[in-house]
């Protein structure tokens, strides 16, 4: 909360949870302070008809798993014109399943783990939910079978709500 409250800062922008933001904002409003606040993370691929797909899948794909997903920039969702919905689809999900999940220690590693079980847990909880609210499940959703920590599967839903 330093830069939040110093006199000499005369603008504060944060990236992260709503809880720490709100925060931010108290603290720099006692001064008066402009503030951007970037809170929750939902921030949408948009795949038009006119796009390169194969551009627009590659950047989708590392916006969305990079990081295992845990950044407040992570693609949480696609919206994607019909047209080309199918395609980028199966595009996306092909991708999705050459991840390697493993220690981000070891080469052959695309995909590390989520911070911690109770993440992983939480997570697994949304894949779950997203099926019963009848998203339909492309690909992942679940934990690897053959690794102990929190991992989780690159996923892909369609047709979510």
């Amino acid at each position: 909360m330093a830069l939040a409250t110093h006199p000499g800062i005369a603008k504060v922008s944060f990236t992260g949870s709503t809880e720490v933001g709100i925060q931010v904002a108290a603290a720099a409003a006692k001064s008066v302070k402009r503030v951007t606040l970037e809170l929750g993370g939902k921030s949408p691929a948009v795949i038009c008809d006119d796009a390169d797909i194969d551009r627009a899948v590659i950047g989708t794909a590392a916006g969305v798993f990079g990081h295992a997903g845990q950044k407040c920039a992570a693609r949480t969702r696609c919206i994607v014109m019909e047209s080309v919905a199918d395609e980028v689809v199966a595009r996306l999900a092909a991708r999705a399943k050459l991840l390697i999940a493993g220690d981000t220690m070891d080469a052959t590693t695309t995909l590390g783990p989520v911070i911690n079980k109770a993440a992983q847990q939480k997570i697994l909880g949304y894949c779950a939910s997203g099926v019963a609210e009848g998203a339909q499940l492309i690909c992942g959703g679940r934990a690897p079978e053959d690794l102990t920590g929190p991992y989780v599967e690159a996923t892909i839903f369609d047709h979510a709500r």
